[in-house]
């Protein structure tokens, strides 16, 4: 059994570091910006004093002498930009995406206006280079995670050029090793110290976005030797929304044996009790409720998922034999002895089970001042066989020789838990800073029987 707990208290300036203490000296911003000129369509002059402002959101900013504006400090995400100015028409901006750490650029041309006039919708578009982009990124958002037919979060990183799963089962960027990735939620690490593995469960409905920097990256990335994966997770909206889904399944396969009788195992035949079909085997349930806090006036809201999975996996042994058995096997085999007691029942020896929960609270305090509260936390027990799911490597492939005494193969069970609060405060249209403190416990354990 291990435990870790890590502290974290990040304090940043401008995107600059300037206290770090934690085991992982790193930070990652975990915001964007929107910049821009206005210009008169007709004279393409300069306009100042336009107003441009995020729909839906009390951010925004005014254009300059030189009709350039900037507004910071923008959670990831797709927006849409109201822009207005007396004596033009006003226009809308949609589909305008914000990265981290990234600038996205909206340039607008205003049209006087000498009647009444309706308000003109523009749809923005991703650049084709980058100009602020200085290392190798690969950018997903929710939309796009919506789409896939993936259930975790690492069948999203497989997807990405650069990174190959290994034969241990283990993700690896451009050929490093799985512990030299570091993983980032919400600015903060999120990596075991004992083995550098990923420490959270991150479930695929609570992201916002994912940044995966394959190489280049910067000095803020501290540790990261082979790449980071950058997690900004979901934050409540202005109206209420909610999903709920579940599904069920099983594995089969009509290459069976039959372990109750030992003369007749076939080492060929190595997929048992699966040629019937169970569609409870695997069941998934999962959903996500977001929306503003009630009696708040919409200054507080929420995120929350949840998820149960429940499989009994594909290898199943028999149990001929108990841990507590005991066999003589002298060199004439005709005078073997077998201590069998089993009750020849089936019992899985890859299954798996977990419970995860994630939750976000966002209170705008200010126009200028946003606090912010993360709370996760995911129950794990399985038995380990070589997939993805792995907690660890120790043991691995070993099921197989437990097939007639499944009861003396060992159970991995982790309980981790982890608390962010953080603050943002604007302080001008160029100056925020951010503060962080992060709380993280970690509790891995592995047993053929639980301590009574």
């Amino acid at each position: 059994m291990r435990v870790r707990r890590m502290f974290f208290l990040i304090l940043c300036l401008n995107g600059s570091i300037l206290i770090a203490l934690s085991p992982v000296s790193i930070w990652a911003g975990q915001t964007g910006k929107i910049s821009g000129k206005i210009i008169d369509s007709a004279t393409n002059e300069p306009l100042p004093g336009v107003n441009v402002v995020i729909e839906g959101t009390n951010m925004g900013a005014a254009t300059d002498l030189e009709g350039e504006y900037v507004i910071l400090n923008i959670s990831p995400g797709t927006y849409a930009l109201k822009v207005s100015m007396i004596g033009y028409a006003p226009q809308k901006v949609v589909n305008v995406k914000v990265s981290v750490d990234l600038t996205t650029r909206i340039d607008v041309q205003l049209s006087e206006e000498a009647l009444a006039m309706e308000e003109i919708i523009i749809t923005a578009s991703v650049p084709i280079v980058q100009k602020d982009l200085t290392a190798t990124v690969e950018i997903i958002r929710s939309e796009e995670i919506q789409q896939m037919a993936v259930q975790e979060l690492n069948d999203i990183l497989q997807l990405q050029a650069g990174i190959t799963t290994g034969a241990d089962g283990e993700l690896h960027i451009r050929g490093g090793r799985s512990s030299e990735i570091i993983y980032l939620l919400d600015g903060v690490p999120i990596v075991d110290p004992f083995d550098g593995s990923r420490s959270l469960e991150i479930e695929n409905d609570a992201i916002e976005q994912i940044q995966v920097i394959a190489g280049g990256f910067n000095a803020e990335y501290g540790q990261a030797l082979s790449g980071v994966v950058d997690i900004v997770s979901k934050e409540g909206g202005d109206d209420y929304h909610g999903e709920v889904s579940f599904y069920g399944g099983d594995y089969i396969s009509f290459k069976d044996d039959n372990l109750n009788n030992i003369k007749q195992f076939d080492a060929d035949n190595v997929f048992d009790n699966i040629d019937d079909i169970s569609p409870t085997d695997i069941f998934n349930l999962q959903g996500n409720l977001s929306g503003p806090v009630p009696l708040t006036g919409g200054r507080v809201k929420f995120f929350s998922s949840v998820r149960y999975l429940d499989s009994d996996g594909w290898l199943y042994g028999t149990r001929v034999f108990n841990p507590s058995d005991s066999s003589f096997i002298p060199a004439d085999l005709s005078q073997a002895v077998f201590d069998a007691t089993g009750d020849g029942k089936k019992i899985s020896m890859n299954s798996f089970r977990k419970i995860t929960s994630h939750n976000n609270i966002s209170f705008n305090i200010t126009p200028l001042v946003k606090l912010r509260l993360g709370i996760l936390w995911d129950d794990i027990e399985q038995r380990e066989f070589g997939e993805i799911r792995d907690l660890k490597e120790r043991g691995r492939n070993q099921a197989h020789f437990f097939r007639l005494n499944p009861d003396g193969y060992y159970r991995q069970k982790r309980k981790d838990y982890a608390i962010t609060p953080s603050i943002s405060h604007t302080l001008s249209t160029s100056t925020f800073y951010t503060v962080k403190f992060s709380y993280s416990s970690f509790d891995f354990k592995e047993f053929v029987f639980e301590d009574p």
